[in-house]
């Protein structure tokens, strides 16, 4: 049975087919915009030319090819977008409201300040009786 059958082949030096044509394109496309527009005017063009060939070459994302990402990109800022809000039914408010004014009146009921106050004061007590009991044993061994 052969083995790695999804590892491609490095066909030019160290670089799999897919990464010199990537590396070709991003080299050559910055080759095109010094020619052109000077290496002071052009500058942005190389850097960006270089970066994005250099990234679709080595950069994996998420362990998949950066071109998958940068088409997603693409597709979603090309495509048009229809954001639809459906107001909900009369009943499913009622009910929806109702259960968060029960909710309120439950944690109303169980939650006062006075209680909550006293709970933090008792835990900070016993946690430092606690400390405290536990020095003292040391010191005794």
């Amino acid at each position: 049975m052969p083995r790695f059958l999804d590892i491609e082949d490095k066909v030019i030096g160290p670089l799999t087919f897919k990464q010199f044509i990537y590396l070709g394109g991003g080299f050559g496309l910055a080759y095109v915009a010094y020619k052109y527009l000077g290496f002071i005017w052009g500058f942005v063009f190389i850097a960006l030319f270089l970066f994005l060939g250099i990234s679709l070459s080595f950069w994996k994302p998420n362990n998949r090819p950066a071109i998958i990402m940068f088409q997603a990109f693409l597709n979603h800022y090309t495509k048009s977008r229809m954001y639809v809000w459906q107001r909900p039914l009369k009943s499913e408010r009622i009910k929806k409201e109702d259960i968060k004014l029960e909710d309120a009146k439950i944690l109303g009921k169980k939650m006062d300040h006075g209680k909550i106050e006293s709970l933090a004061w008792s835990l900070d007590v016993l946690d430092r009786n606690q400390t405290d009991s536990n020095s003292i044993k040391e010191n005794e061994n």
